[in-house]
């Protein structure tokens, strides 16, 4: 039982990092996106 608990901790663990990892990224295309069509917008 207790291996058991330790796989799935760990693999839970990696999905946060994935998750912690990929919510910046994603806020920063969407940041990205927004000053682009503020930039054309001004043009």
């Amino acid at each position: 039982m207790s291996v058991n608990q330790e796989g799935r901790r760990g693999k839970n663990t990696d999905l946060s990092r994935e998750v912690s990892q990929a919510v910046p990224l994603a806020v920063v295309t969407t940041n990205c996106k927004k000053s682009a069509e503020a930039i054309v917008g001004g043009i």
